[in-house]
């Protein structure tokens, strides 16, 4: 019944188990070691990669660990308003990312509107980040 081959299959899992696990916490406690300014440049960037999970790029795999780190960023977040400004960062990374191809119909005659391009998608992603805070 006890096979030696199986038991040590199964102390070699756990032990993979216990360092991935080790891994994730140290990748955490990075995370909520950061300054402040770090953690909500952090914040965007996770919001930019979780817009690629949308067309036209559809990379979906890049969703899970965006929103992962953006719990993390919560939960290491030092009161309402840090937790506001991790999410809002996130949402501004996201939908500046996202909204990407409003600036290219700007660009029909850029002469006269390209030079509104930067403002309106920086303008819209910051009034959309208000809903992820």
């Amino acid at each position: 019944m006890d096979d030696p081959e199986i038991l040590a299959n199964a102390q070699n899992a756990t032990c993979r188990i216990t360092a991935t696990a080790d891994s994730f916490r140290r990748l955490k406690g990075a995370v909520v070691s950061m300054a402040p300014a770090r953690r909500f440049a952090l914040s965007a960037v996770l919001g930019g990669a979780a817009a690629t999970a949308f067309a036209p790029t559809n990379f979906w795999p890049l969703l899970v660990p965006s929103f992962v780190g953006l719990m993390w960023l919560i939960d290491a977040a030092r009161g309402p308003r840090a937790a506001f400004a991790a999410g809002w960062w996130f949402g501004f990374g996201h939908f500046a990312a996202g909204l990407y191809w409003i600036g290219l119909a700007f660009m029909t005659f850029p002469d006269r509107f390209g030079w509104m391009a930067p403002f309106a998608v920086i303008g819209l992603a910051a009034g959309l980040a208000v809903f992820p805070a």
